[in-house]
């Protein structure tokens, strides 16, 4: 039996009348008993699977190439029977190369007066004891008065840590900036090993729900889903 574990991330942009499907960070392990990953970009691409004549793919590399481009058209065919959508036999998939560079650091400041920075790893206790016996405040880049909620949670996403929370709106431009702040207080004294918790953010996303995700929420504004990575945690 010769199979491979294959790891990759599927990024849906769903807009009014269309959906686009990237497929990108494709690792392949390759054996049960070995952690060593392959990359893609260095494994199918037409500069390592073919021969200097670009005639033939390689043995090694041929099945991995043939067997990605199955699971991508699979993936396909499931997206539109999932939007009911009739294939288009004609239009070819557009390649979307990797990004080049990282992008860039956000700004952030060396020092808060008052606070200690620790690392994502380094939060002590159980966050949603945390939420539940407190609440956390989104202020956005435009310096407008922060929004309250108790809708939240830590996380893992793209290799990097992420802070989520749900959050009512005062208007339709009520949402934060390329960057923002989460600040996680308690509902009392003695309930938390931290006084203040301030997450520094860099947005990922922020969207409203859906309607039929918030039943019962009546005539108001429907929070928002806000997912940031986070670029910095300072304690008191």
């Amino acid at each position: 039996l010769d199979r491979t574990l294959v790891d990759y991330q599927v990024l849906y942009t769903c807009k009014p009348g269309a959906c686009s499907m990237e497929i990108s960070r494709i690792r392949y392990q390759y054996g049960e008993d070995t952690k060593t990953q392959y990359l893609a970009e260095e494994w199918i691409t037409d500069e390592h699977a073919y021969n200097k004549k670009r005639g033939r793919l390689l043995h090694g590399s041929d099945k991995f190439r043939m067997k990605t481009i199955d699971l991508v058209d699979d993936l396909e065919k499931l997206t539109r029977e999932a939007l009911q959508v009739p294939g288009d036999r004609d239009a070819a998939p557009r390649v979307i190369p990797p990004r080049e560079e990282p992008l860039a650091p956000a700004a952030i400041p060396a020092t808060r007066e008052g606070y200690q920075r620790i690392l994502p790893t380094e939060i002590n206790g159980n966050f949603i004891n945390m939420l539940i016996n407190g609440s956390l405040t989104l202020s956005g880049a435009t310096g407008k008065p922060g929004v309250t909620t108790r809708w939240g949670g830590i996380g893992y996403l793209f290799d990097r840590p992420v802070v989520y929370c749900f959050a009512p709106r005062a208007g339709e431009d009520d949402r934060p900036g390329e960057n923002y702040t989460l600040l996680w207080t308690p509902a009392g004294q003695g309930q938390s090993l931290y006084r203040e918790v301030l997450f520094e953010c860099r947005t990922l996303l922020a969207q409203p729900l859906a309607l039929d995700a918030a039943a019962g929420w009546g005539d108001k504004p429907l929070p928002y889903f806000y997912t940031g990575e986070i670029i910095a945690i300072w304690i008191k």
